[in-house]
């Protein structure tokens, strides 16, 4: 989805702020609840958004992780939307979700987002295959049918 820059006074950007969730809202989902009343810009249809399927034998918090990359991949959706929606997918809270690509990995937000900001993700999934290295095969499965 194409962004576009804004510029707002002191007063609008307090509001804002006083609106977001900390460490979770961006401007820009701040806004889009507060204009829109969507926390997502995906357009749902009848049957909601598409995810991968993603075996049982995959932990969760890996599957949690591919979840998060593809939403970003196929949706165009930014880390914070694609986690919230896994979560939501889940009935889980937002932070559980977060927790998987962020303590248990070692990162930062911006070190994901750096990762996922990345074409073909190759740091999130050498990350991942260090991590889950039982799992090597399938992430280099998931991968490989993100970049088809």
């Amino acid at each position: 989805m194409k962004m576009h820059k804004i510029e707002v006074d002191e007063e609008v950007y307090q509001f804002l702020q006083s609106k977001a969730e900390p460490f979770v809202d961006t401007e820009n989902s701040t806004l889009r609840k507060l204009l829109l009343g969507s926390t997502s810009s995906v357009a749902r249809g009848e049957f909601g958004l598409e995810f991968p399927d993603i075996p049982r034998r995959i932990p969760d918090g890996l599957g949690h992780i591919l979840e998060v990359a593809y939403l970003v991949s196929k949706y165009s959706m930014d880390r914070t939307e694609a986690t919230r929606e896994v979560a939501e997918r889940h009935n889980i809270m937002y932070p559980t979700v977060a927790d998987k690509y962020a303590r248990q990995l070692g990162k930062s937000a911006y070190d994901i987002d750096t990762m996922l900001d990345e074409p073909g993700f190759l740091q999130l999934k050498r990350t991942l295959e260090e991590k889950y290295h039982m799992c090597s095969d399938y992430i280099n499965e998931f991968f490989n049918m993100l970049e088809s």
